[in-house]
């Protein structure tokens, strides 16, 4: 893998994470995942519309929810 997927897979995460933590965007959400997106967090497969759910529950519990990744790594196509 290259260097530029490396940095296109990063990038992806940091959107997402902008998307469903940060900023509460469903738009950018249903854009950025895939049909068999898979949340490891949940241990199962979940739609944009779940997503969205799930962070919309998220935001209203914790009204000041808010991530900052302070280091990524990917190798092949995982980025933790």
């Amino acid at each position: 893998m290259s260097n530029a997927t490396s940095d296109a897979n990063k990038a992806l995460v940091l959107a997402h994470y902008d998307a469903v933590i940060n900023r509460l965007d469903p738009d950018a959400i249903r854009a950025q995942l895939a049909s068999d997106f898979f949340d490891h967090a949940a241990g199962k497969r979940m739609s944009a519309e779940e997503v969205i759910a799930y962070a919309t529950g998220m935001h209203e519990a914790f009204a000041d929810l808010s991530a900052v990744a302070e280091c990524l790594v990917a190798e092949r196509d995982i980025v933790a």
